[in-house]
Formats: structure tokens, C-alpha cells, sequence
């Protein structure tokens, strides 16, 4: 979700007022078929992104190579202008 011409400073909450934009917690139970996959991996469909992971108190910012743990929290954006 890189757009060099848009602004890096916008937090979620500017995100709030747009009323495509859409977010989703999912948490990662053990035995979850996506356990030690890596994002990449996962195949999202066209305009969903994985935004933030939070892994016990670690908030991390995923990337193709993250590699997803049981007892994670994934939250996913999808917008219709990121299709």
C-alpha cells in the first residue's frame, strides 16, 4: 500500500471520515491453517491490505515477509479506491 504521491502523515483516524474504507480484526486461533505462513502467502483479495499485526504487546507493521503466529490479532483495510 505504497503511494508516493500520497501523504505519509495521515494516521488512521483520517482514515475514518472515508466511508469506503472499511476495517477488520481477525484474530489467529491455535491450529489456524494461516500459523507460520507468511503474508505474502495469504493472496488477499485485490484491495484489501494488511494493515497492523499485534502480537502479544508488540504492535508490528507487516510486510510480504511477515510471518503470521497463532494468538495474533491481524487488522485488514479494504477501500475501494485500492482497487
Amino acid at each position: 500500500m505504497t503511494d508516493l504521491s500520497g501523504n505519509v502523515l495521515k494516521t488512521f483516524s483520517d482514515y475514518s471520515e472515508d466511508p469506503d474504507l472499511q476495517f477488520s480484526l481477525v484474530e489467529l486461533m491455535p491450529g489456524s491453517s494461516w500459523h507460520g505462513k507468511s503474508l505474502a502467502e495469504l493472496r488477499l483479495p485485490s484491495g484489501m491490505a494488511t494493515a497492523l499485526i499485534l502480537r502479544r504487546k508488540e504492535k508490528l507493521i507487516p510486510h510480504g515477509e511477515t510471518i503470521l503466529q497463532a494468538q495474533s490479532t491481524l487488522v485488514f483495510v479494504d477501500s475501494g479506491s485500492l482497487r
